[in-house]
């Protein structure tokens, strides 16, 4: 297992580090901010079986997580985003601390993780097209 993607923002309350790659057929991601640095949460999502008319992908997921509950707020949307556009499995795990996330702290990290989300998965397209 290899981290071929690494993804660093700086925001005035945190700042965000996420690194991916393949394991297999699946993909590992861990995000990353603030200390100390152990896992908060573990994620697993994967693809849905059901298909949809226009082709996409649903994800399915589950979520063990300690006291921390940014970890797995931020973790849960980037495995599924992940999941549904790769159509693979993704583990992720998270190490968020910070003091304390206000209501207007949470959209902007939400808004960031989703940039972020796409910017990866794109660089694991790439590396699946060789």
């Amino acid at each position: 297992m290899e981290w071929t993607v690494h993804l660093a923002r700086k925001l005035a309350f945190a700042d965000i580090n996420i690194q991916a790659g393949f394991a297999g057929e699946s993909v590992l991601v861990h995000l990353e901010s603030g200390a100390p640095s152990r896992i908060g949460c573990a994620v697993l999502a994967a693809p849905w079986s059901v298909p949809h008319e226009d082709g996409s992908v649903s994800a399915m997921s589950s979520v063990l997580s300690s006291a921390d509950s940014v970890s797995a707020a931020l973790c849960r949307p980037l495995a599924e985003q992940l999941c549904r556009r790769l159509n693979r499995v993704v583990a992720c795990t998270g190490s968020f601390y910070t003091d304390g996330v206000f209501p207007e702290q949470l959209q902007t990290l939400t808004a960031v993780m989703e940039r972020l989300g796409d910017i990866a998965a794109t660089a694991l397209e790439g590396e699946l097209a060789g």
